[in-house]
């Protein structure tokens, strides 16, 4: 999918990407005392988890145009980061109530967060071969 003739998706992983990292970061930070950082994590994990919907959504428009050398790549980013959606989204559930955080960090749902982040990162290395390795989403020039 493409705006001004430039690939959404790319566009887009910048958010969640980076909400969920710092949501990680605050979670650390609560860990180490910092419990003020709970209530920003709280905010940038539902930020994070709500802007992966359309990045998803333009991801899943890229992978149905993938080359075929590129499938099984494609299907290990999309299978490793929908697993991070999922997991982000049990941390917030786990941290929500009514609307809102809960006072204190369960650890729980740091737990989600760290292994969020792990399955991020690993995701991210997939997505990354499939722009680097296999060109995904470049637009020939003639």
């Amino acid at each position: 999918m493409r705006v001004f003739g430039h690939p959404l998706h790319p566009m887009l992983v910048h958010f969640p990407i980076a909400f969920w990292t710092l949501a990680t970061v605050c979670d650390a930070l609560a860990l180490a005392g910092l419990a003020q950082t709970w209530r920003f994590g709280w905010l940038a994990l539902a930020i994070g988890t709500t802007a992966a919907l359309p990045t998803a959504i333009a991801g899943l428009l890229d992978f149905a145009r993938l080359e075929a050398r590129a499938m099984k790549t494609g299907t290990l980013h999309m299978a490793l980061m929908g697993c991070a959606f999922l997991v982000y989204t049990a941390a917030l559930g786990l941290r929500t109530r009514a609307w809102a955080p809960l006072p204190v960090p369960g650890l729980s749902a740091i737990l989600c967060s760290v292994a969020g982040f792990l399955l991020l990162a690993i995701g991210g290395h997939f997505g990354a071969a499939l722009v680097y390795r296999y060109s995904a989403g470049r637009e020939e020039t003639r």
